[in-house]
């Protein structure tokens, strides 16, 4: 009776052995034990013993730690195969970044090839075929034009003489008049490289005002020429001019102008040295057309002008457009704006006719601007006069600077070894004035001090010499030649009290002369007896007017001639 029922358990036993061997996984496990339970269950209840119950308990405990066994196993193989998979996931990742990198340079490439093939050589196209435009225009012929010149303007003197000086000064009120603001223009840029190479095959140097540096150049350059200045003849120059590799001397001069902090002047006068040293002899005029070629390539409106009517006699020049009024200058009028003649004219030819062109190149339409964006940086010769330091370059490169309005000059920066220098020998008088007196009597000690300074340093006799009468002096020439007029020494006056006080400052220009209007919250104390004069601006501020020229330090005196005339107030 008890044979069968043990047969059963013995082969439950050994299936369960053999399924627990051959089990892969926990849940296959499981199973076994589920099955071997529902095998001893089939077993008779009365043939159950108690030893067979600790054997199935026995193999149910063994079952279980085999489970336990096999989770742990697997739980490790896990563990290793993620680590393994992270190894290999991170060279892969890697792998692909390096074929990223080389995707993306082979992508650049050919872009840039693209742009080569298609963008640049549009521009390419563009440039060339506005050449050959210009160079048809040049054909058509050119036109007569009379010259003329700018003087400036100022408001008449009273006939009448004016009142006599009071006790106690009252304040006149001028309204300001003629302001106009001067902003600065900013510098057109040379062309592209082109996204390719010059071989250097002819360099050469140039100075101007002490900038140097070497224009790359094709030998053939040099060669060229006009023979008569005819039009046909300046189109066949231009046309070869125009198919040179002009865009590398171009960007090179573009280059050392930003440099060294020229100003659109100092771009010109660079490009006009490199001209003299391209074609030195000059014999036909080749240095004007190139020096207009390469202003005109660079977007400025230059033209060619021509003077003579005889074939025989033709004399080419550089017309200038300037954002400023030139005055004292010859100049055309084309198209309704002034074209100044940059070449001296003896006093018959100033009533001959210059010939020049209508239009103008379709890339050169920007004029050019006399004013400062920043100091220059025109490389230093140390020159030293009894009390200040200055850079002796800067003289040449204001030597024959165009007249333009005086704001021009008061607001030109003074070059570095002088600004310096004005700081040294300035600043410890300005320095204990200022900590010896309450703040507005403490300012006027300082423009007063200022005002003795610029009576004494700057002597007009000196500036006879220097400059036309009644064309201003820049900073630097006024302090190294020691010189100045009336109108010299209140424009150095009112420099010099806005650089030390911070206070606001004006000018009020005449004729001959200048005050210099400071803005003041009281009338000022050491006017007293004096024929003070103000000026009043939109804004309710009150500028006083000192006069630097002043004898027996009466600088808050207004002469009795201005006391009737409104000034030009130039801020």
């Amino acid at each position: 009776m008890t044979t069968t029922p043990l047969r059963k358990l013995s082969a439950a036993a050994c299936g369960l052995g053999l399924m627990l061997c051959c089990a892969g996984t926990p849940a296959h496990a499981q199973q076994t034990i589920d099955t071997v339970a529902a095998t001893v269950d089939t077993v008779q209840p009365e043939t159950k013993t108690n030893a067979l119950r600790e054997t199935v308990q026995d193999l149910k405990d063994k079952a279980q730690d085999m489970v336990e066994d096999a989770k742990a196993d697997l739980k490790e193989s896990w563990q290793d195969a993620k680590e393994s998979y992270k190894e290999q996931g991170l060279q892969l990742w890697n792998t692909l970044k390096e074929k990223a990198q080389e995707w993306k340079e082979e992508a650049t490439e050919l872009f840039d090839t693209y742009v080569k093939s298609q963008v640049v050589g549009k521009f390419e196209d563009n440039r060339r075929q506005c050449n050959q435009e210009f160079c048809d225009h040049l054909r058509d012929g050119f036109k007569a034009y009379k010259i003329q010149t700018f003087s400036p303007e100022f408001p008449e003197m009273p006939t009448r003489k004016a009142e006599p000086d009071t006790a106690w000064p009252a304040l006149t009120w001028i309204e300001p008049a003629g302001i106009r603001s001067l902003s600065p223009l900013k510098a057109p840029a040379a062309p592209d490289p082109y996204y390719d190479e010059l071989i250097q095959v002819n360099r050469l140097d140039i100075e101007a005002d002490g900038v140097k540096l070497s224009l790359d150049l094709e030998p053939r350059l040099n060669t060229y020429g006009i023979g008569a200045p005819t039009e046909k003849n300046l189109a066949a120059f231009w046309q070869k001019l125009s198919e040179s590799r002009f865009d590398i001397p171009l960007r090179q001069l573009y280059e050392a102008a930003r440099k060294h902090r020229l100003n659109d002047w100092g771009f010109y006068r660079l490009t006009q040295a490199a001209a003299a040293a391209i074609y030195p002899k000059n014999k036909n005029g080749e240095q004007e057309v190139w020096t207009v070629f390469m202003l005109n390539q660079a977007g400025y409106a230059a033209k060619i002008g021509r003077l003579g009517a005889d074939k025989s006699a033709y004399r080419l020049l550089v017309l200038l457009p300037f954002y400023e009024k030139v005055y004292n200058w010859p100049y055309v009028e084309i198209g309704g704006a002034p074209f100044y003649l940059m070449e001296k004219l003896a006093g018959k030819q100033r009533n001959e006719p210059v010939y020049s062109y209508e239009g103008c190149f379709a890339l050169g339409t920007a004029p050019l601007s006399l004013q400062f964006r920043e100091c220059v940086g025109i490389p230093c010769l140390y020159e030293k006069n009894d009390r200040f330091a200055y850079n002796l370059r800067m003289l040449d490169f204001y030597k024959n600077y165009p007249y333009a309005s005086t704001a021009l000059y008061l607001h030109a920066p003074c070059g570095e070894v002088l600004s310096k220098s004005i700081q040294h020998k300035c600043a410890s008088a300005v320095d204990s004035l200022l900590t010896t007196a309450p703040t507005q009597a403490c300012q006027e000690a300082v423009i007063g001090y200022l005002g003795q300074f610029v009576a004494t340093y700057f002597n007009d006799n000196a500036k006879r010499k220097a400059k036309p009468d009644g064309q201003p002096l820049f900073p630097d020439e006024a302090f190294a030649l020691k010189a100045g007029d009336a109108k010299d020494r209140a424009i150095l006056h009112a420099r010099l009290v806005r650089r030390f006080t911070d206070l606001p400052v004006i000018l009020a220009e005449y004729e001959t002369t200048a005050l210099v209007g400071i803005a003041l919250p009281n009338p000022p104390a050491g006017a007293e007896g004096q024929a003070l004069a103000a000026i009043k601006g939109d804004d309710g501020t009150v500028f006083y007017l000192f006069n630097p020229n002043a004898k027996d330090d009466r600088f808050w005196h207004c002469p009795k001639p201005l006391r009737d005339v409104p000034p030009i107030v130039v801020l």
